[in-house]
């Protein structure tokens, strides 16, 4: 249960109440960063205070944030001089197991014996009305399920897009050294000048990836409330919806692969994290 709390309040602090914005200063500008700091701190203060002992929840303070801090400053330094999509996804995952490693360590030492946190458990309104684990493990996968899976998602895509241009960029080049027609050699450059932007330009959002994002979040919320409900055949339909709307598209073989890896990926995540709820039912 401490497990579940505190990580709920770290996906809360990291993802939830941390908008693009302030997620692309804070790598830029060290002000930023100690902005989502304060703000990261606020939902695990108040799962800190659930511990009785002032000068314990001090050094624990303390150390979460310190240690968010360097990991933090550390992850915006590496993805600086490792500019690329696949280091940038590394850094994301890395990032966030650190984060939790360091979490989970801390709170077995918080609340092994806490007269608080105990009462909360045991005695408090909550623990009548519902099973408590099994209410905050589906909060926890739900928050999950919005940002923190669609930003990893929308990494892989990134990727997948980075090393497709790059291919194609080495096929012109390809082509270019045996083509002697000018209006075909002009042609061919200014397709790999096309790529060369694409490529340079790798990190760069626009309002089709954010409409899309919304889209996903959307799908994983309905496959979440349908597997929850033991609604298994219905999720399906959302699949077949989902394809008949990008029916056209997936007649653009890159796109269809694109479609492929991401609607999939949706669904593998939603489903394993639905899982993981069964263990506190």
């Amino acid at each position: 249960m401490a497990y579940l709390l505190i990580l709920l309040a770290h996906v809360i602090g990291d993802f939830t109440l941390q908008f693009n914005e302030l997620a692309k200063a804070k790598d830029k500008n060290i002000k930023y960063l100690l902005l989502h700091l304060i703000i990261y701190m606020l939902p695990i203060t108040l799962v800190l205070v659930m511990y009785g002992n002032i000068i314990k929840v001090i050094i624990l303070f303390m150390t979460i944030m310190l240690s968010h801090f360097i990991v933090d400053y550390l992850k915006s330094k590496l993805s600086k001089k490792y500019y690329n999509p696949f280091a940038h996804n590394l850094f994301f995952i890395l990032d966030r197991a650190i984060h939790i490693v360091i979490l989970l360590i801390l709170t077995y030492w918080v609340f092994k014996g806490n007269v608080v946190y105990n009462w909360f458990i045991n005695k408090s309104l909550l623990s009548n009305i519902v099973n408590k684990e099994y209410f905050i493990s589906i909060i926890l996968v739900t928050l999950i399920c919005l940002s923190p899976t669609s930003i990893f998602i929308k990494h892989t895509l990134v990727y997948i897009d980075y090393e497709t241009n790059k291919n194609k960029k080495a096929k012109l080049e390809r082509l270019l050294s045996n083509t002697h027609e000018d209006d075909e050699i002009n042609q061919i450059k200014r397709e790999i000048n096309e790529l060369d932007y694409q490529i340079v330009n790798w990190n760069n959002t626009d309002n089709s990836n954010r409409i899309g994002s919304i889209i996903g979040k959307l799908e994983r919320m309905v496959i979440l409330i349908l597997t929850i409900l033991n609604l298994y055949a219905s999720v399906g339909l959302v699949f077949t919806a989902k394809s008949l709307a990008r029916f056209k598209q997936l007649e653009d073989k890159d796109f269809a692969e694109k479609y492929l890896v991401g609607t999939l990926s949706s669904f593998l995540i939603t489903l394993i994290l639905v899982y993981f709820t069964s263990f506190f039912k």
